[in-house]
């Protein structure tokens, strides 16, 4: 339960000598150094990021020197290497599957960013998150107010204008998967006015872009407490597929039909929930959202390691609860880990706001929100399970 509420260009310099070949590889993101090391022999070089290794070979010429330019790292990045003899091999960079990023309700940051400050802050700055989770609850507050259905005007036009900016920008970045879950009342008009009529208008304004990954139902609030019959949840699902998008879900609640998926939840390290059930799945699991949309002191006070049976229930107990940079280690090493990877696709973290006062953000703003915390971010940026697991959205 949750309260309502550039990469630059890397360049890496390989020395060919005319019997061997040996190298030295820093990737720089932003001016900053992460890699470490590349072993070389004649013929080949392997080199190592994060956890992953890969051996390309390289094709060696009778020439001083070879430079390989790369842009990256990011998912699957394309380099060449020539040589002043017009000899050609290709280097495919990184092999990272895994997506982390924010889950957020979209009341908090229409109201305080502008599309443009939220998408730069969000997935421009490290670590350069490539995915995001979005709660959005336009359907909710139209019904609540009264204004129809209307996809241009109201709650509605306001949340599709919105994230039609965000989705225009995510579109010229390939790497950035958006995920948008809608709450609405099935019992309400049923295909009428706030039911599934609402929901497959939002679905088919959204599905035009290429950066959105996935559409689903947010079930936690208005479709939870009213309820959904199982004809209703394949009926969503048909108008989330019919628009060419994987129908993922949060908190369904109904069997999810086949071919359909959710991102299962944990409050830890918040609210009674034990490290363990970072390993939670079940069988459409693609991802795992991780913490509670509330406030928590910050930093909290979890130590490293975090034992297996702690558990974070609050402060009527004086135990900890909330992130701090234990959890952050916690949280990306058991999701680098995890077997199959396919259930761990996504891993977004809600750390929700800090109730230690407010900071300035890496977006420029003053703000208590902790997706936008400076130093938050940097304990994910430089992780050791972070870089080479997970895909960059630049």
């Amino acid at each position: 339960m949750k309260n309502q509420k550039a990469l630059t260009a890397a360049i890496i310099i390989v020395v060919v000598g005319f019997a061997s070949l040996s190298a030295t590889v820093l990737y720089f993101n932003a001016g900053k150094s992460v890699q470490t090391s590349t072993s070389c022999g004649f013929g080949s070089c392997t080199t190592q990021y994060g956890t992953t290794t890969e051996t390309k070979t390289v094709t060696l010429a009778t020439t001083a020197t070879s430079t390989l330019y790369v842009t990256g790292p990011t998912e699957r990045t394309t380099a060449t290497v020539t040589s002043t003899t017009s000899t050609t091999t290709t280097y495919t960079c990184c092999s990272a599957t895994q997506r982390l990023g924010f889950w957020l309700q979209e009341g908090d940051v229409m109201e305080h960013y502008t599309p443009s400050v939220f998408f730069n802050a969000m997935f421009l700055t490290p670590p350069y998150p490539s995915s995001m989770e979005m709660m959005v609850f336009a359907i909710q507050q139209a019904e609540t107010n009264a204004q129809g259905c209307s996809t241009s005007s109201g709650y509605i036009g306001a949340s599709l204008s919105y994230w039609d900016s965000v989705a225009q920008m995510a579109n010229s970045y390939p790497n950035i998967r958006l995920i948008f879950e809608i709450a609405f009342d099935p019992s309400s008009g049923g295909s009428g006015t706030y039911g599934l009529g609402c929901f497959n208008a939002m679905v088919q304004a959204l599905s035009q872009y290429h950066s959105v990954y996935g559409l689903g139902v947010e079930g936690e609030y208005t479709t939870a407490s009213s309820g959904m019959t199982e004809a209703e949840m394949q009926s969503a699902m048909n108008y989330v597929t019919s628009a060419g998008k994987l129908f993922i879900n949060y908190y369904a609640p109904v069997a999810i039909p086949p071919g359909g998926y959710d991102i299962t939840h944990t409050n830890f390290p918040a609210q009674g929930d034990q490290v363990g059930t970072l390993l939670d799945e079940d069988p459409q699991t693609v991802g795992l959202s991780s913490g509670y949309y509330d406030s928590f002191p910050f930093p909290s006070n979890f130590t490293c390691p975090i034992a297996p049976d702690a558990v974070a229930k609050g402060a009527l107990t004086n135990e900890p609860q909330g992130f701090n940079q234990c959890v952050i280690s916690t949280e990306l090493a058991t999701a680098a880990s995890f077997s199959p990877v396919s259930d761990r696709q996504f891993l977004e973290l809600a750390p929700g706001f800090s109730s230690s006062g407010s900071f300035v953000g890496v977006s420029g703003q003053s703000t208590s929100q902790l997706w936008d915390n400076p130093i938050l971010r940097n304990w994910i940026w430089t992780d050791p399970s972070y870089l080479g697991n997970f895909v960059l959205s630049p």
